[in-house]
């Protein structure tokens, strides 16, 4: 279970909540639920994809030339130290098991836990970036009775062991604390190399790189460890979003025609919104479906006869410039400018459910309630 916790961050002087399969935040308006709930999402969106992350993303960017030698990024130390090792094994001692990377050479280890920490790095940076296009800088991130270096959030958890502390202002050595000693690799690498010396070194020379390669992406891993997969985020302001996305929608097209021709100004929007409508826009029957377990299906037919007494989809007819957004009932096909408040604030929710999100996967619901009859 990870506690994200935080300090001095707009409304909220300091607070944390424990990330479960299913959290409610409940209270009185303006005291840092949104804030909190954005928090959260920082954290889970600069989490996807982590695992994959090359391990010289910024070195390139600050002119380091490391000394590597292959295209996994792996140093030539760590290189020689893994072919020792191999050849130092007896080939039949890890076949069919998978090798921890705690049973591997000390200099591999040491910098396995560095490129782990690098990944750490980049997961606070684009933690940051995040909160930073949702609240324009620092302008709205911090609360008026404190100064950007007062803010701080968090990450916590006890197993596998993990504590992230995040800054706004950069200074001094980055020092998160995790546990990677659970990583490992399948033996296969070892039956493929065997340790006959008559082979040809130079046939298996990537091998070892690529070992080492996976070692780190199982250790990230490790590190993240039970956090979401992907992470959507409906804000409050989704009615008024879905009942004007095709007038969004069709700016945006006409302006993208004027590129190169002339000045175009598009009116920022908070990072949190921007994501909403583009995945909102770009939801696709056709590429995004994917099967549902029947407690899915039934959730999501629950939601539409229980509570929207009608069937919301995407409307694909020939001769829309992209998929509209359409409430189907006994009485007859209807566009969303057409239905009420209640079916435009569920209708993304529904859509989100059917097309978009996964098991495992996180989805933030603002305000739940908005729109909806006390029945519904």
């Amino acid at each position: 279970m990870l506690t994200i916790s935080v300090k001095n961050f707009g409304p909220i002087a300091e607070g944390s909540v424990d990330l479960k399969p299913l959290t409610i935040f409940v209270g009185p308006s303006n005291t840092g639920k949104s804030y909190m709930a954005t928090a959260v999402y920082a954290v889970t969106r600069a989490v996807e994809g982590r695992p994959q992350v090359p391990y010289t993303r910024n070195l390139q960017r600050r002119g380091l030339e490391p000394n590597y030698r292959n295209q996994w990024d792996v140093p030539v130390e760590v290189t020689d130290a893994i072919r020792e090792w191999v050849k130092s094994q007896d080939g039949m001692f890890w076949e069919g098991k998978e090798i921890p990377a705690t049973a591997l050479p000390e200099k591999v280890y040491s910098d396995l836990t560095e490129s782990t920490r690098r990944v750490l790095e980049w997961l606070r940076n684009d933690v940051k970036q995040q909160l930073f296009l949702t609240y324009r800088g620092n302008s709205e991130l911090v609360n008026r009775a404190s100064k950007p270096e007062d803010f701080q959030l968090s990450l916590q958890r006890k197993s596998p062991a993990l504590k992230v502390v995040i800054d706004l202002i950069d200074g001094g050595e980055f020092n998160p604390q995790f546990d990677i000693s659970k990583a490992s690799e399948s033996s296969n690498f070892i039956e493929f190399w065997g340790i006959d010396q008559k082979r040809n070194e130079e046939i298996f020379s990537d091998i070892y790189p690529e070992f080492f390669s996976l070692l780190r992406i199982s250790a990230a891993e490790r590190v993240f460890e039970g956090l979401p997969n992907s992470s959507y985020f409906l804000p409050a302001s989704r009615t008024g979003i879905v009942q004007g996305q095709k007038i969004l929608a069709a700016s945006i097209i006409r302006q993208s025609a004027l590129l190169g021709s002339q000045r175009v100004n598009i009116p920022a929007l908070p990072g949190v919104t921007t994501e909403f409508l583009s995945d909102l826009v770009s939801l696709d029957k056709g590429l995004m479906y994917h099967p549902h377990s029947s407690e899915w299906d039934n959730a999501i037919s629950f939601i539409e006869s229980n509570v929207l007494q009608g069937k919301i989809d995407l409307d694909e007819s020939a001769g829309l410039p992209y998929p509209e957004i359409a409430y189907e009932t006994s009485a007859g096909k209807f566009s969303l400018d057409q239905s009420s408040s209640m079916v435009s604030e569920l209708a993304p929710l529904v859509l989100f459910l059917k097309y978009l999100v996964r098991p495992g996967d996180l989805l933030i619901l603002e305000e739940p309630e908005s729109h909806l009859h006390p029945a519904a």
